[in-house]
């Protein structure tokens, strides 16, 4: 019993030391992400949406920006190439997570017995089983939610939901840049047009 007690033991620190060293090369992979950010915000926003789905090991990751009553994506990693966007909000996933208007992780497991077979095209079209998604915030207002989906059951651990809440931080950062650039561009257009009296009028 002493030798199978020790076995065990054994086990669990090797399980532990091995968890430990995923966990870091996780965390060092978000940040060399970061270090390799450009100029451009649309980009940056692919790289999370990207990075999201590859450290989760999902079938697919998007970031969806709810535009009106219609969900854009504006970011993607390994989706169908048959996947429509824009398209109508309500009944999707993505549109109820936005709407909820929380910082929470949304978990949804066996999605084909969910009301979401009927209302969301994606989960039958597809044969989505899980969804782990989170609003994205911008201001005080949320705009698009982070989602990764898989054709399987998939339980994300308290560390897979931490890094979706970070990289939805992420998004939501990289928007407000997105946007302080196009106030910029107005405001440049504004003063270069300024002189011209036609644009007064």
């Amino acid at each position: 019993r002493a030798v199978i007690g020790g076995k065990y033991r054994i086990l669990a620190i090797v399980r532990d030391i091995t968890e430990r060293k995923q966990s870091e090369e996780r965390w060092t992979k978000i940040h060399e992400t970061f270090l390799n950010f450009s100029a451009d915000p649309d980009e940056n926003i692919n790289k999370l949406t990207a990075l999201c789905g590859e450290l989760l090991g999902a079938d697919c990751a998007l970031y969806n920006r709810l535009e009106e009553d219609m969900l854009r994506s504006c970011g993607q990693w390994n989706c169908p190439a048959d996947l429509v966007s824009p398209s109508k909000a309500e009944g999707h996933i993505c549109y109820d997570v936005i709407k909820k208007q929380s910082d929470h992780v949304v978990v949804i497991r066996n999605l084909q017995e969910t009301d979401y077979f009927q209302t969301d095209p994606s989960v039958s079209k597809y044969n989505l089983q899980t969804y782990v998604g989170r609003a994205v915030k911008f201001g005080d207002s949320y705009i698009g939610s982070l989602c990764v989906v898989y054709q399987r059951d998939f339980n994300p651990t308290e560390e897979d939901k931490e890094i979706v809440g970070f990289i939805a931080l992420a998004i939501g950062v990289e928007e407000e840049r997105r946007s302080a650039e196009e106030i910029s561009q107005i405001a440049q257009f504004a003063i270069e047009r300024s002189a011209d009296p036609i644009f007064w009028i």
